[in-house]
């Protein structure tokens, strides 16, 4: 039952107190509204006792007991006893029909006691409270009064209600249970009222805390290493004591450090520029991206559901994530045991694939295996290459990724917890449906109850799909009909070329004898160069191949390392070394063999006549083109020594073997024609020569 529910009831019963909402002394028992508008205005103005009255969202309840006797005669108003019996039938026929969700009645008690607050006023004014201190001390009061009737819960349970719903408008405040558990304790003791009022020795000639006393607190406050409430509170009575002063409670040490004007300036040294830049200091404001594909951002988080393992011990999962920051759409997702950089990868290549679309930007976590992991190095990389802008987000800021981060609270909490093994958003939350229900956790631990991980990722598939399809909130557009609905203007669309940089597997060779070779689960692939343009462009330089391991008929090849497309080579099948192997498939494979290499054989031969022409047609004398050409010893790049100028003793110069020192001799030819000549092709046996 919400308070919308509440407010269409006719009555409010709360402790002593029963209010009629004005709508049913108009309706029920025709009461003119002129008569109830007249007793308010007399009401407000103190010129009459009765007609009292609470505004509770926006309706007028009227104090039963300040209704006027004639009134109650007059329109037949029942007893008040009676009405209570109304209330109390109404409320438990309209309380079986609802869903019984955790909290939602204590809640709506709690929020009932501190609209009326005010009722308490008296009793804090009685005690000589400082008037601006008395809301404060009326809202706790409340507060405790209907926490107390609260026999089923808990202590920390109580504590989580407190939590949910204290602020600074709250005398008394705490974050720690163990504090709240003493304040229950001392209510016991003293009473409520007392326990409020320092265990009832409120005495306005007690020990006044100074400038002096607050100007301690702080130094300890900012300078200590994280000293905690009590330890300044002995550092600051040691010094008192020193200088034969009165020491301070412990209280007022706890109220010092509550005044937010100092404590927000101390907090600046004790933990420093960055906690004030991410605390204090202004954010910039920023709207949703224009368009789909805009920005995206990619994160993981452990899903908070308790599941069965291999050891049967149980275990938690991770999920990475990659969503849109314009429509909210889970664009990718991959769960596995822990967060990896294979984890990421998948979930990013899964949004790549899906849309078959890089956005313009994309955010991502600062977990090291972005700069640290190769494979995931190189997926930056080349989506930087293609026009993808990457950032890390910056630490300690975790508004920077909210998009994501508000996805993963929300999928937790709304869409996770129906799922049998699920523990709650993680004690560090204040929600009041953070924690587990002990109970429940107890079945969760019995591992019978429990799923295996491949039903518990079946589960989370199932649930992500009903997040894009239907969003969190019905009424509103879902995330993938507003990532639909208007064009992706600054995505980067992922051509049929970029496709292999983005989504195959990548080695760096070096290409020898126009051959690529690789070596995958213990097979061998082959892939040959056949044109005579790639032959003298690559030749005995690296590159960047390539390859889907599941289909290995083809590889890619890319310049290393700008990734300039080269060509696509098919597998090349090994023909057996013995003929009494050879089938006619191998047959027409090697005849194919030796028509492609004579074909290339022409091809470079035309090409080297016409490199020739080209000097030629330079209309040079022959004697300067050919002078000496045929001299070996002009040729040599090192030339060689005399006999009568060696060293015998000098072991760098000449061979161990003396009978070699003239045929050992560092003679090196250097010159294009000799190149090719040395590396002319050989076939049954013999050098085929050029000329």
């Amino acid at each position: 039952m919400d308070l919308s529910e509440l407010i269409s009831q006719d009555y409010i019963h709360f402790q002593d107190y029963l209010y009629v909402q004005e709508l049913a002394l108009i309706e029920k028992f025709m009461v003119p509204p002129l008569v109830l508008n007249s007793g308010a205005e007399a009401f407000l103005s103190g010129s009459a006792p009765c007609w009292k009255y609470i505004l509770h969202q926006g309706h007028r309840w009227f104090d039963y007991d300040a209704l006027t006797p004639d009134i109650l005669s007059t329109y037949n108003i029942p007893l008040k006893s009676e009405l209570i019996g109304r209330f109390k039938t109404s409320f438990s026929e309209l309380k079986e029909t609802q869903e019984n969700r955790l909290y939602e009645k204590e809640m709506l008690a709690v929020q009932i006691a501190l609209d009326n607050a005010d009722l308490f006023f008296r009793q804090f004014k009685e005690k000589s409270i400082p008037e601006e201190k008395i809301t404060s001390y009326s809202n706790s009061y409340a507060l405790m009064l209907v926490l107390r009737q609260f026999d089923h819960l808990k202590t920390y349970e109580l504590f989580n209600l407190y939590q949910a719903v204290s602020d600074t408008n709250f005398s008394f405040q705490t974050t720690s249970l163990n504090h709240f558990y003493a304040k229950m304790k001392d209510i016991d003791k003293f009473g409520l009222l007392q326990s409020l009022l320092h265990k009832g020795t409120f005495n306005s000639n007690a020990l006044k805390i100074l400038e002096y006393h607050e100007k301690l607190i702080g130094h300890f406050y900012r300078k200590g290493n994280k000293f905690s409430q009590r330890d300044i509170y002995l550092k600051v009575n040691t010094i008192l004591r020193s200088k034969n002063e009165p020491e301070i409670s412990l209280s007022s040490v706890k109220q010092i450090l509550l005044k937010k004007y100092h404590k927000n300036l101390d907090d600046m040294v004790r933990n420093g520029e960055v906690w004030m830049k991410n605390t204090l200091l202004p954010f910039l404001i920023r709207d949703e991206p224009e368009y789909p594909g805009d920005h995206w951002q990619v994160d993981a988080t452990r899903l908070q559901i308790f599941c069965k393992d291999e050891l049967k011990q149980g275990s938690f999962l991770w999920i990475a994530a990659v969503i849109d920051g314009h429509s909210k759409m889970i664009m990718g997702f991959a769960i596995g045991d822990k967060e990896s950089p294979d984890l990421y990868i998948r979930a990013l290549k899964t949004a790549f694939g899906r849309s078959r679309l890089l956005p313009a930007e994309i955010l991502r976590d600062n977990y090291k295996g972005f700069t640290q992991n190769i494979d995931l190095i190189d997926l930056i990389d080349q989506t930087k290459k293609m026009g993808v802008r990457w950032r890390a987000h910056k630490v300690g800021n975790p508004r920077d990724k909210g998009v994501i981060e508000r996805f993963f609270g929300i999928f937790n909490t709304i869409f996770c917890k129906h799922i049998i093994g699920y523990t709650g958003e993680g004690i560090k939350s204040r929600s009041v449906n953070a924690r587990p229900n002990p109970a429940e956790m107890k079945l969760y631990r019995n591992l019978k109850l429990l799923q295996n991980k491949d039903q518990v990722i079946t589960r989370i598939t199932k649930e992500i799909h009903n997040y894009n399809q239907n969003g969190i909130n019905k009424n509103d557009i879902s995330p993938i009909a507003k990532f639909q609905l208007k064009e992706t203007v600054n995505a980067i669309p992922i051509t049929n070329e970029r496709y292999p940089l983005v989504f195959y597997k990548k080695k760096i060779l070096k290409l020898n004898r126009s051959t690529i070779c690789i070596h995958l689960n213990g097979c061998s692939y082959f892939y040959q160069f056949m044109e005579a343009e790639h032959i003298l462009q690559y030749s005995r330089s690296y590159v960047q191949v390539r390859y889907n391991p599941l289909d290995m008929s083809a590889v890619q090849l890319f310049t290393e390392p700008d990734s300039t497309y080269i060509t696509i080579l098919t597998k090349i099948q090994p023909i057996s070394l013995a003929r009494v192997n050879h089938n006619e498939e191998d047959n027409a494979t090697l005849t194919r063999y030796y028509n492609n290499t004579q074909s290339l054989l022409s091809q470079l031969r035309k090409m080297i006549e016409e490199r020739e022409a080209a000097v030629d047609a330079l209309d040079l004398p022959p004697a300067l083109l050919y002078s000496n050409l045929e001299d070996a010893s002009e040729r040599s790049v090192f030339q060689k020594l005399n006999e009568e100028e060696m060293d015998p003793d000098d072991h760098i110069q000449l061979p161990k073997d003396k009978t070699l020192q003239k045929d050992k001799i560092f003679v090196r030819h250097n010159t294009l024609y000799s190149e090719i000549k040395d590396s002319l092709y050989k076939k049954k046996g013999s050098l085929k020569r050029l000329h």
